[in-house]
C-alpha cells in the first residue's frame, strides 16, 4: 500500500464519518423540531445512499476492508440507518414515537460512531504495513514477524526456513502487455502463494516481483515440499490480463534455514543466492541454499 493511497483512503473515511455525524444531527432536528425529513431518509434504500455507504462502495476492493471488524461496522451502519428510516416514516405519518425509542436509536448511532473512529485508528496503523495491490503484508510487517519466528526457532529448537520467490521474466510481461497486466500477475501470484503454503506459513510482498515466504517448523526438506507445491500451482494456471489470450507465469525460489550463528539479513542473503542459482539453472525451480 502506498502512503498516498493509504492517506486518501483514510481521509475519505474520516470525511464519511463526519458527514454521517452531520446527518445524525439533521435527523434529530427533523424529528424533534418537525422540520421534515429528507426524502433519502424515508427511502427503502436509506442505508445505501449516505456518505459512508458511498465510501464502502468506492473502496470495496481494498483488502484493508476485508476484515471481520469492518464487516461488523457495516452491519452496525445498516441497522442504524434502517432504524432511522422506520422511525422517520412513523414520525412523518403522525404516529407517536416514544422518548425511549429515540434514545435507543441515539445509542445505535453512538455505537456506530465510536466503532468507526476506533476502526479508523486501527486502519491507520495497519495501512502502513499492508500492500494494497496484493493484499499481503509488506517488508515493515515482515521484519517483525521474521524476528519473532527466528526467536521461537532458537528457543524451541524447531527449524524455520526463509524463502525468496521471484516471478520469471516479469519485466517482459510489463514491456509486452503493460503495467496493468503486470499488476494482475502480481495479484494472482500472491493469491496462489497464499493458497498453497501451510496455514501457519507467512507470505510477504518483498518488493517489485519478489515475495518472501517464512516457513516455521520446516526443515529444508519440508520447505522444499511446500515450495514445490507453490511453484507447480503457479505454473499450472493461466492469468487473465484482459487480452485475448491469458498468459502463463512461473517463479523461481531460493531457500535457506535460520541459524543461531547468523542473523536474519545473512539468512535472506543465502536465500537470495539460492534464488540466483535457480535463475541461472533454468528458472521455474526451487534451489536450496548449501550454506
Amino acid at each position: 500500500m502506498t502512503n498516498d493511497y493509504a492517506g486518501d483512503l483514510l481521509d475519505a473515511l474520516d470525511t464519511a464519518i463526519n458527514e454521517h455525524m452531520a446527518w445524525t444531527l439533521d435527523w434529530f432536528r427533523a424529528a424533534l423540531a418537525g422540520s421534515g425529513f429528507d426524502s433519502s431518509d424515508l427511502s427503502d434504500s436509506a442505508e445505501e445512499t449516505d456518505s459512508f455507504s458511498r465510501w464502502i462502495s468506492h473502496n470495496s476492493s481494498s483488502p484493508l476492508l476485508d476484515q471481520p471488524a469492518f464487516h461488523a461496522l457495516v452491519q452496525l451502519h445498516q441497522d442504524a440507518r434502517t432504524a432511522g428510516r422506520d422511525l422517520a416514516r412513523r414520525i412523518e405519518a403522525g404516529q407517536e414515537v416514544g422518548a425511549y425509542e429515540l434514545a435507543a436509536f441515539s445509542d445505535q448511532l453512538q455505537q456506530f460512531h465510536v466503532s468507526a473512529r476506533r476502526l479508523e485508528k486501527a486502519f491507520g496503523a495497519a495501512a502502513s504495513e499492508l500492500d494494497t495491490l496484493t493484499g499481503l503484508y509488506n517488508r515493515t510487517a515482515m521484519r517483525r514477524e521474521l524476528e519473532r519466528e527466528r526467536e521461537r526457532s532458537l528457543r524451541t529448537g524447531l527449524p524455520c526456513t526463509i524463502a525468496l520467490a521471484d516471478l520469471d521474466h516479469f519485466k517482459a510481461i510489463n514491456d509486452d502487455h503493460g503495467h496493468a497486466a503486470g499488476d494482475r500477475v502480481l495479484q494472482m501470484a500472491a493469491e496462489i502463494f497464499s493458497q498453497n503454503v501451510r496455514p501457519f506459513d507467512h507470505v510477504f510482498r518483498y518488493g517489485g516481483e519478489e515475495f518472501l515466504i517464512c516457513l516455521p517448523n520446516a526443515d529444508l526438506e519440508q520447505a522444499d515440499i511446500v515450495l514445490e507445491r507453490v511453484r507447480t500451482a503457479l505454473a499450472a494456471i493461466l492469468v487473465d490480463i484482459g487480452e485475448a489470450d491469458p498468459i502463463s507465469v512461473t517463479a523461481s525460489f531460493g531457500a535457506a534455514p535460520t541459524c543461531s550463528d547468523i542473523d536474519l539479513n545473512e539468512t535472506i542473503e543465502l536465500a537470495d543466492k539460492a534464488l540466483y542459482q535457480a535463475k541461472e539453472t533454468g528458472r521455474n525451480r526451487v534451489e536450496i541454499s548449501k550454506g
